[in-house]
């Protein structure tokens, strides 16, 4: 609440002076203010990763995405009042409600880059009072834990209280500023008038929950985003083999949610090239199914589990994850089959440039064809398991 009262204040700020200066100026503005989102949204993962990711890997993806956003509008602005050194009359009324109008949708869509790139920085899931899935505080009882003899009452702060789904979230109140911003941005580059040769939604097909999922279960000296390129094997159709009476969460007790129509999708995501144990959740991990064609809207999934010994182990979206140096992790995902694409032989397979990404910017291409049946082998496979709570 109080998060989307100070961006509403921001907007508020940005459309009172928009409308002091008439509607003429209000209008460029506003155009050029969407203009200069589409470039931050477009290009910000490319300066955050490419640039910035050394000096400052948790807040890259923030800083460029304001930075881009300031820069094209600044660079816009100067070259429209240069060409255009004049105001146009048009009447105190139409000039004043146009004014207003023009002013509103300007500070609509610049708050709406802040908000993005406040979700974007390493806060926990909750933001001045904001959080896109409902979370919870509650005690854990008689936990075992290091260097301790006697077991321990601890407190689990902001906690999800369900599973992570895209395009699940709850918006920003008062005004979703960054829904609008986004919306708009997807709407115009896919087979839009500013279309390019992909749309932003089929790399980010739920972006703001996308978001969300990455500020789960991480302490706050945890590397948020992980750069590089990692392996992806060839994903299995394991539904027969995760749909036994084990399959719930260790801790929750939670059962596991069925896809409707759809089955069990594992991929093993191969991290060797990962230098220490790392430290994930399961929120922070999407496989994207693109579809590069004009209009098609991609779709996005998050793990509900991670399959070893021979089962399926399942996980909540804020679990914490740890992967021993060089193993790999076999991903679950419950997909829907109408994603999948279907040969003339009835095998399955997955649209052509779909990928895994794990904590925002290290990704890989999964291979097309869908093989049958579990994985077998699981030679230095696997996380390391959790302690089942006391009964």
């Amino acid at each position: 609440m109080v998060f989307g009262m100070i961006m509403l204040v921001l907007a508020a700020a940005i459309a009172l002076y928009h409308y002091i200066q008439g509607f003429f100026s209000a209008m460029i503005s506003a155009v050029l203010t969407l203009l200069a989102a589409l470039i931050a949204l477009s290009y910000h993962e490319l300066v955050a990763e490419k640039v910035l990711g050394e000096q400052l890997p948790n807040q890259a993806h923030a800083v460029a995405l304001v930075g881009l956003f300031a820069l094209a509008y600044v660079l816009f602005r100067l070259a429209t009042d240069k060409l255009i050194p004049g105001n146009v009359f048009i009447g105190v009324l139409p000039d004043k409600i146009g004014a207003g109008v023009c002013g509103a949708f300007a500070g609509i869509f610049a708050t709406g880059i802040l908000a993005m790139a406040a979700q974007m920085l390493p806060f926990g899931p909750n933001i001045a009072g904001y959080s896109r899935f409902a979370i919870e505080d509650r005690e854990v009882a008689n936990l075992r834990v290091k260097d301790y003899r006697q077991l321990q009452n601890l407190f689990a702060y902001g906690e999800m209280k369900d599973r992570l789904v895209a395009d699940g979230g709850s918006k920003l109140f008062p005004i979703p500023m960054d829904s609008i911003t986004l919306g708009l941005a997807n709407l115009v580059s896919n087979g839009g008038s500013l279309a390019g040769s992909s749309a932003i939604g089929s790399a980010h097909p739920a972006y703001l929950d996308e978001l969300f999922g990455q500020r789960l279960g991480a302490g706050t000296d945890t590397q948020r985003i992980m750069y590089g390129v990692i392996s992806i094997g060839e994903p299995r159709d394991a539904s027969a083999a995760c749909k036994r009476p084990e399959n719930f969460d260790k801790i929750t007790r939670k059962e596991i949610p069925a896809a409707a129509e759809g089955l069990s999708l594992v991929v093993r995501t191969n991290f060797g090239q990962v230098k220490g144990t790392l430290a994930l959740t399961p929120g922070a991990v999407r496989l994207v199914m693109r579809k590069n064609e004009v209009g098609a809207v991609a779709r996005e999934y998050f793990p509900v589990g991670v399959f070893q010994g021979g089962r399926m182990l399942a996980t909540q979206s804020d679990d914490p994850l740890f992967v021993s140096p060089g193993k790999s992790v076999d991903f679950v995902f419950a997909v829907d089959s109408n994603d999948l694409l279907v040969g003339d032989d009835g095998a399955k397979s997955l649209p052509a440039g779909s990928f895994i990404e794990v904590k925002r910017a290290a990704r890989g291409l999964v291979p097309e064809k869908i093989l049958p049946g579990a994985p077998t082998d699981t030679n230095n496979v696997g996380v390391e398991e959790k302690t089942p709570a006391p009964a």
